[in-house]
């Protein structure tokens, strides 16, 4: 594919001047929730995404297209988020086709408080991406490879203040470009089209529902910009120096879960966790998250992780599961599943208990029952377990 003419040099340079607006910020960014010490941290925000060559039009889901660009045969998007160390593409399949492969192109612009310094076009850098569900293709790049960071990692607020360099504010701008193949669902052996990332739509060129009615087809790339906002995580919420740390592992899961300290039971407010309102339709589909302990400086560090899904018998279990290699065994397992408000955030109180596992690395509660809830009431689950460090263990 051709990514980059001549002309789109011209254009590019007459736009990078332009300046971005100020969008809705994002509060709920995983890793803000998952860590105390990241209070007040910027972060990039997935509500603040622009298009810079659309005169900073606000789009998250940027069109992907196959056929002519001015009279496509099929139409779909690629979303954009944030999650974890990771910017992540998902691609929606395009109707009446099936997704046989995808790709994403992409190369760092520059910070946006300086766009002379800018990188020129086009995206140099390829990520492939891999299946996900109903029919859905993921990519993630990590912020490390971003900031072109030899293997991708590093310190993580380290990682944070160079995707947002300019704190509080306007952030970065990304060159992308998308690409793949798909089928013809009814006929999965018939010929692959093959699709793109649509062509920006000229600036001032959307109508008054926001679809563009005219496109410029002078640049083979797409661009996308962000600003930075404020990890909410409260600082309330991680303990005092003179906590006693025991070894409770608490589940969580990034889009699903809430902090105990926001609820006014006994004990919630000084209570460290997290808690889900799942329903039953959920837990026919399952939820699945992650098992944190808080470690003596205050961190999270994952132990393993934890799972919740409806048996055909309408019965609801949950699965503990330690990390393979970790030094951690489960000796107690509590689950809490009531009815809305959570009336205590005491273990004592939990709605089933298991003491004295003998140091297993996974475990299975059964049988549980959906609470049935009335009126406003919700249901919701506490996953906690206590856990055993076998260094501690050794070194005792």
């Amino acid at each position: 594919m051709k990514w980059y003419q001549g002309v789109a040099l011209l254009a590019w340079s007459s736009h990078v001047s332009s300046t971005s607006t100020s969008l809705e910020k994002r509060l709920d960014y995983d890793l803000c929730h998952a860590d105390c010490k990241l209070h007040g941290v910027a972060f990039p925000d997935k509500n603040t995404l622009q298009l810079p060559l659309e005169d900073y039009f606000s789009e998250r889901c940027p069109p992907i297209y196959f056929g002519r660009a001015d009279k496509s045969t099929a139409t779909s998007t690629v979303c954009l988020d944030f999650t974890g160390q990771f910017l992540t593409f998902t691609f929606a399949p395009f109707d009446g086709y099936t997704t046989k492969s995808a790709k994403v192109h992409w190369k760092l612009a520059g910070n946006l408080m300086y766009p002379k310094s800018y990188a020129h076009p086009p995206p140099d850098h390829t990520t492939n991406c891999e299946p996900g569900r109903d029919g859905t293709f993921v990519c993630k790049v990590s912020f490390g490879n971003i900031l072109g960071h030899n293997g991708g990692g590093g310190d993580l607020q380290k990682l944070l203040s160079g995707m947002c360099p300019n704190g509080d504010r306007e952030g970065l701008s990304i060159y992308l470009g998308f690409s793949g193949t798909a089928v013809v669902t009814k006929y999965p052996a018939s010929k692959e089209y093959y699709f793109r990332q649509q062509y920006p739509c000229k600036p001032g060129a959307r109508d008054r529902f926001r679809q563009c009615t005219s496109l410029n087809p002078n640049f083979n790339y797409t661009q996308v910009s962000y600003r930075c906002s404020k990890c909410a995580s409260s600082v309330d919420s991680c303990p005092p120096s003179n906590h006693s740390y025991g070894s409770t592992a608490y589940g969580y899961c990034p889009k699903t879960s809430y902090d105990l300290a926001t609820q006014s039971g006994t004990g919630c407010k000084t209570n460290w966790g997290w808690y889900e309102t799942p329903t039953f339709q959920m837990l026919k589909t399952g939820i699945e998250g992650t098992l944190y302990v808080r470690t003596r400086s205050d961190h999270f560090q994952e132990v393993g992780t934890w799972s919740a899904s409806a048996d055909a018998y309408d019965k609801v279990k949950v699965k503990y599961c330690i990390l393979p290699g970790l030094p951690y065994t489960i000796d107690e397992v509590n689950v809490d599943f009531k009815c809305s408000p959570i009336e205590s955030c005491s273990q004592e109180t939990c709605t089933y208990k298991k003491k004295y596992l003998g140091d297993l690395t996974e475990y299975e509660v059964r049988d549980i029952n959906f609470p049935k809830c009335s009126g406003r009431s919700r249901a919701y689950l506490i996953v906690s377990a206590e856990v055993n460090s076998l260094l501690t263990k050794n070194h005792d």
